[in-house]
């Protein structure tokens, strides 16, 4: 789980620095934005993406586990393997 909660928030920090270098400096160099906001929402962000990665990351592996389960569960098993 904690591997699953670490991969989560790296992405969800990797998404958000997407999001600020695809549409905040761009927004910032053209119009009346500026940049001083755009470092403040990343710096904001951060965190709040992290926590929300983290908690997808954990939610998608007990998903996955839940299924790989059932699946087990539900498909046919060979007679010579255990």
């Amino acid at each position: 789980m904690v591997w699953a909660a670490a991969a989560g928030a790296v992405d969800g920090i990797a998404f958000l620095v997407g999001v600020v270098l695809g549409f905040g400096i761009p927004t910032a160099l053209t119009t009346s934005f500026e940049l001083l906001s755009v470092a403040l929402i990343a710096l904001v962000g951060t965190p709040v993406a992290a926590a929300v990665g983290a908690l997808v990351g954990i939610t998608a592996t007990v998903v996955n586990l839940g299924l790989f389960r059932l699946a087990g569960r539900v498909t046919p098993r060979r007679r010579d393997r255990p």
